[in-house]
This record gives C-alpha cells, sequence and structure tokens, in this order.
C-alpha cells in the first residue's frame, strides 16, 4: 500500500485499480506491479526459473519468488486486456508458446522502508546467458497464461498448484504463466542459464517485478495465426494460405516471401500445415525441408496440424532410425512388397536379430518342429529341471516315465539334449505356462 500510494495509485481496488495479496494493477499505466523477494543463490548459480510463485520448491534454482499468486499475475494481465495464450505441449504438437508478448522488468526497493525501486532492469539482465557470455536475447515474453488446474473448484491454475510453481523458467515449461520466445526443451538448455556476476542482486532482498504489455503501433495482435494446405493443381505444387478471413492461393517461392515479410512488420506468423493426399511423398518430404528451414531462420512458428493431418516433421525422420540396430525403441513397420501384391509382407515390431544362428529367426514365428524325443522326469535338485519340484522321488538315475505319460504343466520334465537350445528353453517355458501339451510336441 505504501507503495502504490507513493506512486499516485488509488489504495482500494475501482475501476482503474486491481488489487490481490502483494499484486496491484494500474490501467492507466498498464502495468502490473508485484512485491518480490531475491532467492538465496549465489552469483554464478544455474537459474531455470527467474520467477517462482510463494509456494514454489525449487528456490534452490530461482532467481526471485513473489508474494503473489501466478494465478493472480494472470488475471491481473487478462484485466489489462493480454489475451490468454496457450503454452507448450507435447501431446497436442505444440511446441512454440502461443500469445502476446510482455516486458517484465526487476529493481530493488531501498533498505529501510524505501517505496521507489532503484534502477529498474530487464529481468533477463540478471542472468548470464554461458553459451554466449551475454544476457539470454529475449526481446520480451511470451504470455501463455497456464492451464487450468482440472481438480480446482475455485479457478486456480497449474502454475499455482502444481511444482514447479513457475511465473517464468528458462525453458518451455507447459504450466507457466509466461514463456521464452523461444524452443528451449529443458534438457536442452539445463545449466546454460546463471545468474549474472555484475547484477544487483542481494537474497532475501526485497523487489519489485513490473510487468508491461507490448502492443504494436497498429494496435493489432501480434500473433498471426495462419492455416496452409498443400496440394497439387495442373501438375505443379499449390499452397492456399488462410490467414483470417481471406485467403489465397500461392506458389511456394511467393509463400515463403509472405511469410518472412510477416516477420519483418513484426508479427508472430503460427502456422497449422496440412498436406493433400495428392501430393507424393518425396513432394511432402521436400516441402517439409522447407518449412523446417523456414522455422529455424525464425520465420515461421508450426503450430499443431489440422484434426486428422500429419505433423510435417512426421515426413523428416531420422536417418539412423531407418536401421533396427540405432532405434531406442522398435515401432511397428509394415513391409510392402514390389511385385505388385495387395497384401503386405508382414506387419509387427521390429525384432533385432541376435547374432548367434539359433536365434537369428523372429520371435513372431513359431518354433521348428524337432523329432519327438523321449521325455523323463527330472530329479527335485536337477541342473536340468525346469519349473517346479518334481513330484518323484530323488533317486541318482530317475526311471523313464511310461509310454503313455503325457507331459503337462503340473510336472517337471527335460530331455535328453535338455535345455541347450534357447529356443527350445523359450518354447518348454511357453508349456508349462499355458498348460499344453501341443507345446511339447513342437520340440
Amino acid at each position: 500500500l505504501k507503495v502504490a500510494a507513493s506512486w499516485g495509485m488509488p489504495s482500494v481496488a475501482s475501476d482503474g485499480a486491481m488489487w490481490r495479496r502483494g499484486l496491484v494493477a494500474d490501467k492507466a499505466s498498464g502495468t502490473v506491479f508485484v512485491l518480490a523477494e531475491a532467492c538465496d543463490i549465489q552469483r554464478g548459480t544455474t537459474v531455470e526459473f527467474p520467477l517462482i510463485g510463494e509456494l514454489s520448491d525449487r528456490d534452490y534454482e530461482a532467481a526471485f519468488r513473489t508474494f503473489a499468486k501466478p494465478g493472480d499475475i494472470a488475471a491481473a494481465l487478462e484485466w489489462l486486456g493480454v489475451p490468454r495464450g496457450a503454452n507448450v505441449d507435447s501431446g497436442k504438437m505444440q511446441f512454440w508458446a502461443h500469445g502476446e508478448r510482455v516486458e517484465i522488468t526487476v529493481g530493488r526497493l531501498p533498505a529501510g522502508g524505501g517505496t521507489i525501486p532503484a534502477s529498474p532492469r530487464p529481468i533477463q539482465s540478471y542472468i548470464l546467458d554461458k553459451s554466449t557470455g551475454r544476457a539470454p536475447d529475449w526481446e520480451s515474453l511470451v504470455y501463455c497464461g497456464s492451464p487450468d488446474d482440472p481438480q480446482s473448484t475455485n479457478g486456480l491454475r497449474l502454475a499455482d498448484t502444481v511444482a514447479p510453481n513457475a511465473i517464468l523458467a528458462t525453458y518451455n515449461e507447459p504450466q507457466s504463466v509466461l514463456d521464452t520466445p523461444a524452443l528451449s526443451s529443458q534438457s536442452d538448455v539445463y545449466e546454460r542459464f546463471v545468474l549474472a556476476e555484475d547484477a544487483p542482486f542481494e537474497p532475501f532482498a526485497l523487489y519489485v517485478v513490473t510487468f508491461k504489455p507490448v502492443r504494436r503501433a497498429d494496435g493489432l495482435p501480434r500473433v498471426k495465426p495462419l492455416d496452409v494446405a498443400f496440394s497439387v493443381k495442373e501438375g505443379k505444387v499449390v499452397a492456399s494460405l488462410k490467414a483470417g478471413a481471406a485467403q489465397n492461393e500461392l506458389e511456394i517461392p511467393r509463400l515463403l516471401e509472405t511469410f518472412h515479410k510477416f516477420t519483418a512488420d513484426g508479427f508472430d506468423p503460427h502456422v497449422a500445415v496440412a498436406f493433400g493426399d495428392d501430393l507424393t511423398l518425396l513432394q511432402a518430404t521436400v516441402l517439409a525441408r522447407l518449412l523446417d528451414k523456414c522455422e529455424k531462420e525464425g520465420d515461421i512458428r508450426v503450430a499443431p496440424p489440422p484434426a486428422g493431418a500429419l505433423y510435417y516433421k512426421g515426413f523428416m525422420p531420422n536417418d539412423d532410425w531407418r536401421s533396427a540396430k540405432t532405434r531406442i525403441s522398435q515401432p511397428w513397420e509394415a513391409h510392402i512388397p514390389t511385385n505388385g501384391s495387395s497384401r503386405p509382407s508382414r506387419t509387427g515390431p521390429t525384432k533385432i536379430p541376435s547374432t548367434r544362428a539359433s536365434r537369428r529367426r523372429s520371435t513372431l514365428s513359431p518354433p521348428p518342429r524337432r523329432p519327438k524325443r523321449r521325455l523323463r522326469r527330472a530329479t527335485p535338485h536337477s541342473p536340468r529341471t525346469l519349473g517346479c519340484r518334481s513330484r518323484s522321488s530323488s533317486r541318482t538315475s530317475p526311471p523313464r516315465s511310461p509310454p503313455s505319460c503325457r507331459p503337462s504343466a503340473s510336472c517337471c520334465l527335460r530331455t535328453r539334449s535338455s535345455t541347450s537350445s534357447p529356443t527350445r528353453r523359450r518354447a518348454v517355458a511357453v508349456g508349462l505356462a499355458i498348460g499344453s501339451s501341443q507345446a511339447y510336441n513342437g520340440l
């Protein structure tokens, strides 16, 4: 209240001011002011969270902790007219933070009860990017809003209730209120950002954090949603570009120029891509590589594909994964013959073969039929015993089973050749599990 009064702001909630615990929003200046405390970290410490909420347990890797709830900060920004964006969500193929921009500055309150922050500076100036040796290149931050907590009955957001309770992270955090304007997965940037040596930072000191929306001079939103559908027309690949109510058919070079112009004019194009069924696989692959190049150069941000469409990187598989030996996991495969047959040769998960000749057969194929062998009961302590304890006596030389004896899962069996073959061991184990004599006949 003292800080707000010294700035000439109303001391009660009104049409021009919004008050929450540790927060006041002023509509006249279009700014949200939040009281925060510096966390107990030293210069050079890894910073994963420039701003966290009061309930967060990540203060050992955060710069500032606010006394306002993350959800209240989000509500205050929306009260100032900032539309709610969307957080990253890999399950929906949403890899870019989607939303309008917000600038964040931090200034320390003077000791002894002073109310005017000393030399506010951008929050990124408190952080050092070790890969470049300077502050992160964040022109402004993306307002996402944090998803609603589905278990909350009073409008809380995930940033309020679920760790890490982040307001801002140095990576693309799916639950934070704001996000960086770059593709930054946590594994790629971990330990890359540290607390700057020259930052005016003192643990446990009080700071004022200001959030100010960045608006374009023409009043238009910075986010530019675009829908692009590729198809073949008169033997040439063309693109149908839809921007709002306007829709145009463009050739590929003209489409790339349009992307670049939107970015040069200060927009953030978020492009949803669909590939027509009349495209060949080669054409779709070339288009996917063009989109990937545009995305890496900063001209576009590829949005989640339309319902029923494939994400564009599905046409750009890692070449190392063409070999089953270099894949982490084995997906289902369809082997399509080239002899004109309409039936695939085989479908199923790939099995990496062993170097041993006895293991080179696919596990999808049944074991080969072998001549029947005479079965014997095994002793309880025999090294060749499989399964449970034998019902026979523990004599040195077990008697042979009568010719009419049929193997079952209730007794232990072995053959003269025993379990020397891995294939036979697997077959016997399966037979014991299902209690079927047919599995033994296949030996």
